[in-house]
C-alpha cells in the first residue's frame, strides 16, 4: 500500500502537471488545436512517456490529430481526476515491489559503470594489453546492455502498471545473464534482426565465447563437454586489430546514442542515464578514441545537422 507521504507526493505531482496543462489549454483541451496538442505532448513527456522527445513532437502531433479526427467522437466522458480520489482508494495502488527510483538509479549506475569499463579498455589498449582490453570492452557491453534491460523494466512498470513481486524478480533476473545483456545491447543499438556481423555475434552468443577466450587458457567445449582434440585456446593471440575493432564498435554505438539523445532524436527511459548523455561525454568519447566507423561518421553528420526546436511549432 502507498504510505501517506508517498500518496501525497503522487497527488501533488499529478496536480501540478495537470494544472500546467489546464492553464495552457484554458481548462478545455481541444485536440484539433495545434497549440493544445503541443501542450498535451509536453505533459506526456513530463510523465516520461516513451518515444515522445521534444524533437518528435511535430510528428506525434499529426498522429494525435489523425487519431482524434477518426475516433474522437467515441471518447468516453471525463472522469474524476486522480487527486480527487479518496486516500484509501489510492492506497490500493500496488507499491510493494522494488522502488522505481531505485530501479532508475540502478540503470544509471550500470550505464556509468559500462562507460568506466569502456574507457578502461581504451587505456589497456594504449598500453598494448590487447586481450585484457578486449575483455573489458565486452564487459562494457554487458553493463550497458544491463542498463537497457533495467530501463525496459522501468518503461513497462510505468506504462503497463506494476507486476506482481515474483514477476518483477523474474524480469530482473536477466540482468544476471551475460548473453541476455549482450543481446539487450544489440537490440537497442541495432535491431532484433541484425545484418551487421558485430551485432550478430551478440545475438548468437559468439561474443561470450570470445570474451572467455580472451582471458582463459583451455580447450574448447561443446554442450558443456570438453573437446579433448581441440586446439589449446591462447588469450595472447588476441591481437591489436581484434581489440581495436571491438573497442571501435562500442565507441561508435555510444557516440551515436549520446548525440542522438542530445539532439532529441532518441530518448531513454531513465533520468539517471539521460543525465549522463551530454556534451561532456560526447567530447570524451571523441577525445579518448579517434577511430570511427564509416557508417557511424555518416550518421553523426546527419545528427549534427539537426536543429532542436525550442518551441513546439505545429501546424
Amino acid at each position: 500500500m502507498c504510505s501517506p507521504s508517498l500518496t501525497s507526493l503522487l497527488v501533488l505531482t499529478g496536480r501540478n502537471r495537470q494544472c500546467t496543462l489546464d492553464a495552457d489549454t484554458g481548462n478545455n483541451i481541444d485536440l484539433a488545436n495545434p497549440e493544445h496538442r503541443c501542450s498535451l505532448l509536453k505533459w506526456l513527456s513530463d510523465w516520461r512517456c516513451r518515444h515522445l522527445s521534444e524533437g518528435q513532437h511535430r510528428i506525434a502531433s499529426h498522429s494525435v490529430l489523425n487519431w482524434y479526427q477518426r475516433d474522437g467522437a467515441s471518447l468516453f466522458a471525463n472522469k474524476k481526476p486522480i487527486w480527487d480520489l479518496e486516500t484509501h482508494l489510492l492506497g490500493n495502488t500496488k507499491m510493494d515491489g522494488i522502488s522505481l527510483n531505485k530501479v532508475d538509479k540502478m540503470a544509471g549506475l550500470s550505464f556509468e559503470n559500462g562507460l568506466r569499463l569502456h574507457f578502461d579498455s581504451i587505456l589497456l589498449f594504449k598500453n598494448k594489453s590487447y586481450p585484457s582490453a578486449y575483455f573489458l570492452s565486452v564487459l562494457a557491453i554487458e553493463e550497458i546492455g544491463k542498463a537497457f534491460l533495467i530501463m525496459d523494466f522501468l518503461w513497462r512498470s510505468r506504462v503497463d502498471g506494476r507486476m506482481e513481486r515474483e514477476w518483477e524478480e523474474k524480469f530482473l533476473e536477466d540482468t544476471y545473464f551475460h548473453t541476455a545483456k549482450q543481446s539487450s545491447f544489440a537490440y537497442n543499438f541495432d535491431s532484433p534482426i541484425s545484418t551487421n556481423r558485430f551485432f550478430k555475434s551478440l545475438y548468437k552468443g559468439e561474443l561470450e565465447i570470445l570474451k572467455q577466450n580472451s582471458v582463459y587458457v583451455g580447450l574448447a567445449r561443446n554442450k558443456r563437454k570438453i573437446n579433448l582434440k581441440s586446439r589449446i585456446n591462447n588469450p595472447l593471440k588476441i591481437d591489436k586489430m581484434k581489440a581495436q575493432k571491438q573497442i571501435t564498435n562500442v565507441n561508435d554505438c555510444l557516440l551515436d546514442l549520446t548525440l542522438g539523445v542530445m539532439k532529441q532524436v532518441y530518448c531513454v527511459d531513465s533520468d539517471c542515464v539521460e543525465n549522463l548523455l551530454n556534451k561532456r561525454l560526447l567530447s570524451k568519447l571523441k577525445g579518448k578514441w579517434s577511430l570511427i566507423g564509416g557508417k557511424t561518421k555518416t550518421r553523426l553528420k546527419k545528427l549534427e545537422r539537426i536543429k532542436i526546436d525550442k518551441v513546439c511549432a505545429l501546424s
